[in-house]
């Protein structure tokens, strides 16, 4: 029974072991303007996971869980847990951002970026990070872009950030990140430490 066992666990092992990360392409850069084409049609999703900020301020720090729907030009974030202060749910549309926190008190503002940061003090580039979360770039802001070999992007700067991709799934048949590391370039001189977002995605919701 034991070395039956044993020869099971090496099996596992084994099979394990021999998994490998899917081949590059023949050619990235084709690979990349095809898929490219293909996530700029990808305006509705819902993305569960994890957010974490990385601040100036260490009291400004934290991390929540995220729930955010996009329909098109509509976005509606659920953040449960930042700082202490429940759920928050930040919506924005075309007229303008709000948010409303546990306590019912409702805050406005033009966009949502400058809604949660005047909030929760946390600096989080929406009206990009809505592309950079599919795999894509902002494709009204200049960028410099590295690509892996299956012509997926591996790190990006765009918007005053460097991106990093570091880990993607399959959903629905398409490839879509599942860690994007942000950091802020100081715009101060002597550079200091800028903001850090980290999220983790744990489920992909799309409609194609």
């Amino acid at each position: 029974m034991r070395r039956a066992v044993i020869a099971l666990v090496a099996v596992l092992i084994s099979s394990c072991a021999s998994v490998e990360p899917p081949a590059p392409v023949g050619d990235p850069q084709q690979a990349w303007f095809a898929r490219q084409a293909r996530l700029s049609t990808i305006t509705h999703w819902e993305i569960r996971g994890r957010l974490g900020v990385r601040a100036r301020q260490r009291k400004k720090s934290g991390q929540a869980t995220v729930i955010w729907a996009r329909e098109g030009d509509r976005h509606n974030i659920r953040l449960y847990g930042p700082l202490g202060r429940g759920t928050v749910i930040l919506t924005q549309d075309p007229a303008g951002a709000t948010l409303r926190d546990s306590k019912k008190k409702t805050y406005t503002a033009g966009d949502a970026r400058t809604l949660l940061n005047d909030t929760v003090g946390w600096d989080i580039p929406f009206d990009q990070l809505k592309y950079w979360l599919t795999g894509a770039p902002d494709p009204t802001v200049p960028m410099e872009v590295e690509l892996d070999g299956r012509g997926r992007l591996k790190t990006l700067r765009q918007a005053g950030w460097d991106v990093r991709f570091l880990e993607y799934r399959r959903y629905q048949g398409l490839e879509l990140p599942r860690k994007v590391y942000l950091n802020a370039r100081p715009a101060r001189s002597p550079p200091g430490p800028g903001v850090e977002v980290r999220v983790v995605i744990k489920r992909w919701g799309l409609q194609l």
